[in-house]
C-alpha cells in the first residue's frame, strides 16, 4: 500500500487544485495548508517517527499550520511568519537531538521485520 501512496496523493492534490480553480473549494491557502499538514503526517505514517524523519515531517506540519494562520489573518505578513518558521525549525532540530525521538532503524532491520510480517 505504501508504494501507491505518493501517486495517490498527487492525484488527490491535482483534483483538489482543479476543484479550487472551478471555485468549488474556498481558497488555495486552505488547500496548501491542508496539503502540507497531510504531507507531514503521511510522511511520518509511511516512514515512522525517528531521528531521520522527525524534522522534515514536523517542518511540513508547521508550515501547514502557519499557512492556516496566515489565511485566517492571525499572522498578517511574511515578515512575521518567517521568524516563526526559523524558530520552529530550530525547535524541531533541538528535539530531534534528544533521546525523546527514537533512533532510525538500519535498513537490514527493516527488511527482516518485513519478512517476519509476510511469514
Amino acid at each position: 500500500m505504501k508504494k501507491y501512496l505518493p501517486p495517490i496523493l498527487v492525484i488527490v492534490f491535482g483534483l483538489w487544485w482543479l476543484l479550487w480553480e472551478l471555485e468549488v473549494l474556498p481558497s488555495f491557502g486552505l488547500l496548501l495548508g491542508t496539503g502540507l499538514i497531510l504531507s507531514g503526517s503521511i510522511f511520518w505514517w509511511a516512514h515512522g517517527i525517528n531521528k531521520g524523519t522527525f524534522t522534515l515531517g514536523g517542518f511540513l506540519i508547521l508550515l501547514g499550520i502557519l499557512r492556516f494562520l496566515r489565511h485566517s489573518h492571525l499572522i498578517t505578513s511574511f515578515s512575521l511568519e518567517l521568524p516563526i518558521v526559523v524558530m520552529g525549525l530550530g525547535v524541531l532540530m533541538l528535539v530531534n537531538r534528544t533521546s525523546i525521538i527514537p533512533e532510525e532503524k538500519p535498513a537490514s532491520a527493516q527488511v527482516s521485520e518485513e519478512n517476519q510480517v509476510k511469514n
